[in-house]
């Protein structure tokens, strides 16, 4: 009887739960001690509530996780003035405001030229363009989700010294933290046809 009383008191101390009902004449009526399904004094097994609270907490962490945001009305209209802005910049051969679209690390892959990786490499291929002497996009077809965006055109280009070029270009467009859309690919090509061969004389 010692011994147990002991054990009360050491739980008691530890948990500060003693139940109202428990008396000094051994009575078990503390829920730590009692045989048979734990309970606490609410009268709700201890298992059920434990698990109602794991999933109470459950749900809080997956509500609380960071959703990326929509790809709204507004986020189409933003990709599209990019369209409207490279134009501008690469007929007036404003080059620098033309590569601050792209990412740091972004790839770039035009028609007729290895690809570029990289802004700085992207700015060098633009100054290194010839004289660009008629630009156009065909309307951009856009779409996306959460950060990341894509856009679709045509476009026809004509250099200095060299025939018109027209093409097709998928561009790739990611959200960075501030809010601002970037271009983190481009892949464009030309519709131009491959030279044929010269016809093989016989001899």
């Amino acid at each position: 009887m010692r011994n147990y009383v002991a054990r009360l008191a050491a739980y008691r101390a530890r948990f500060m739960l003693r139940d109202p009902g428990w008396t000094t004449a051994g009575t078990r009526h503390n829920y730590w001690l009692d045989s048979g399904p734990t309970r606490p004094p609410s009268g709700e097994p201890m298992n059920a509530r434990f698990a109602v609270s794991c999933l109470a907490l459950g749900l809080c962490t997956a509500g609380c996780q960071t959703r990326a945001p929509d790809f709204t009305p507004q986020d189409a209209a933003a990709v599209r003035a990019i369209f409207d802005s490279v134009v501008t910049e690469i007929r007036t051969g404003n080059w620098d405001a033309w590569a601050a679209h792209f990412t740091e690390d972004a790839h770039f892959q035009p028609s007729h030229s290895p690809a570029r990786v990289g802004r700085p490499a992207i700015l060098a291929w633009g100054k290194a363009l010839p004289h660009v002497e008629a630009f156009s996009f065909g309307p951009a077809e856009v779409a996306g989700n959460g950060d990341l965006a894509y856009g679709v055109s045509s476009f026809i280009l004509k250099v200095a010294n060299a025939p018109v070029d027209t093409g097709k270009q998928l561009v790739v467009f990611r959200r960075n933290p501030g809010g601002h859309w970037l271009v983190q690919a481009v892949s464009a090509n030309s519709d131009l046809p491959l030279p044929q061969p010269a016809p093989s004389r016989g001899k």
